[in-house]
């Protein structure tokens, strides 16, 4: 009889631990709003015992959560039979659920960039075939099977290379469209789980190789924290939330200040008031600069955005400077100060800006210079009591037509009541235009002569030539004017 309640003991310990890791990955899924009714979720299987876990975990909790799932495989072309062994098995194990499964293999060699060691070019491939996947088939999240100790191997790696408060933060549980339900479970974890359950997994070799810096790490920084403190994971997953949690509270306040700040916010660019950005704490100013890059590349689909290294994040926030110049440029993120603004660029394609030309025969309707995305309207007039300044005034007499809207020109000068005459570029100069957006400026031109600039978009007065201002003496007047 004893032995009898024994085996019915073990059973029900077995089933415990079972429900126990599955009762951790929902109630972690569910705190961190990883997993929805109604989502699409892609898993990333390579065959290892993580990523099986989390194939199975999931797909029970699918079952009791109303999610769909799917499985992609990506076979690296690295480790050649067992490679494709790791494909074949991960597709028997989605058919055996009903799963639809996807794969595509790749050379890894054959696309490593120059400056990619074989591991980041292998996690790039990884990445990009997912995201082109999860496009391709509809779903709507990519879910991958890092554990708690992939994260403090993370975290390590991290702090040896250099990083910041918003690298010690580790895993995040998600990032833009990808997902981590197994970051509170330990790989110990994992593998009784897959045991007690009678699941198989494949075995990566390439994971016990120590010529890479992230299995060194694993086989010899991590045994020795062990030896240290048995309960490691425990203090070091509790410094990943404490400074996850200041980190969030950081943020908050460095948008407060990006919001005050702001002169100016397109689509790609955003404009701070630089004497505002150097009164705030250091500390803050390198909040504000990376809050400038979350808001400029968020919705990516790359996992940990843009990095920026500390010594530029540093200089950034430290340089004290005048004039128009760039101070940071990697991909496609370019920092500039221009006079008394710094503008943050999301600096995809390069602008430029083409020459235009535009000829206007009849003022009655408008032009559009495709090149500026403006209009120019035109008005004529018998008399002007208030003038507007965002406008240009020409008596309508003095003017020979056509007269031409385009851009500037070397050597072109305009003559100014009480100046003489200037170079249209020294007025640029003087007014603090950045030099990339001096080619837009819309100059005005009749008979050949230089007759009118619109600089109010430059927070300028507009200038008129002498020779055609308004006197006491017009009786018609041609007003001008730019418009979205």
């Amino acid at each position: 009889m004893s032995g009898f309640k024994t085996a019915v003991t073990g059973i029900g310990l077995r089933r415990a631990a079972v429900m126990e890791l599955i009762h951790k990955v929902r109630e972690y899924c569910s705190r961190n709003g990883l997993l929805s009714m109604g989502d699409g979720i892609l898993l990333a299987v390579s065959g290892g015992p993580d990523s099986v876990a989390l194939l199975h975990v999931l797909f029970s909790l699918s079952k009791e959560t109303g999610f769909e799932i799917a499985v992609a495989h990506l076979e690296h072309g690295i480790r050649g039979e067992e490679s494709r062994g790791d494909l074949i098995f991960v597709k028997e194990q989605s058919e055996t659920l009903g799963l639809s499964f996807y794969s595509e293999s790749v050379v890894t060699e054959e696309v490593r960039k120059r400056d990619e060691s074989l591991e980041e070019a292998a996690r790039r491939v990884r990445y990009d075939y997912l995201v082109t996947l999860l496009h391709r088939t509809g779903l709507n999240k990519i879910a991958t099977g890092h554990t708690l100790d992939d994260n403090i191997e993370t975290l390590l790696f991290r702090l040896i290379t250099g990083t910041g408060p918003q690298g010690a933060r580790g895993i995040l549980p998600k990032s833009g469209k990808i997902v981590h339900p197994l970051l509170s479970v330990t790989r110990e974890e994992i593998i009784d789980y897959l045991s007690r359950h009678d699941i198989g997994y494949r075995t990566d070799e390439t994971n016990f190789d120590r010529r890479y810096p992230r299995n060194r790490i694993r086989h010899e920084v991590v045994p020795v924290l062990k030896e240290t403190n048995v309960r490691y994971r425990e203090h070091m997953e509790n410094f990943i939330r404490i400074v996850g949690e200041e980190h969030r509270f950081m943020e908050r306040t460095a948008a407060e200040a990006f919001d005050r700040l702001t002169v100016e916010k397109t689509g790609d660019t955003v404009s701070l008031e630089y004497a505002g950005f150097m009164a705030l704490d250091p500390v803050l100013r390198r909040r504000v600069i990376l809050e400038a890059k979350e808001r400029l590349f968020s919705g990516t689909d790359d996992e940990g955005g843009l990095y920026i290294p500390f010594k530029a994040l540093l200089y950034l926030s430290e340089y004290h400077g005048t004039g128009s110049r760039t101070l940071y440029k990697k991909g496609p993120f370019l920092v500039q100060l221009r006079y008394t603004t710094l503008l943050f660029e999301k600096n995809l394609v390069k602008r430029r800006y083409k020459p235009y030309l535009y000829y206007v025969e009849d003022t009655g309707g408008p032009v559009f210079i495709d090149e500026i995305k403006r209009r120019a309207v035109f008005r004529i007039r018998g008399h002007v009591e208030t003038f507007d300044n965002s406008k240009l005034y020409f008596d309508y007499r003095k003017l020979k037509f056509p007269i031409v809207i385009r851009s500037r020109k070397e050597g072109d000068r305009i003559s100014l009541h009480n100046l003489g005459t200037k170079k249209v570029k020294s007025l640029l100069i003087d007014g603090k235009v950045p030099r990339d957006l001096r080619g837009t400026v819309p100059i005005i031109e009749s008979g050949g002569e230089v007759i009118g600039i619109f600089l109010d978009r430059f927070g300028m007065a507009n200038r008129c030539a002498a020779g055609f201002m308004v006197t006491d003496r017009s009786d018609t007047i041609l007003e001008c004017g730019l418009v979205e």
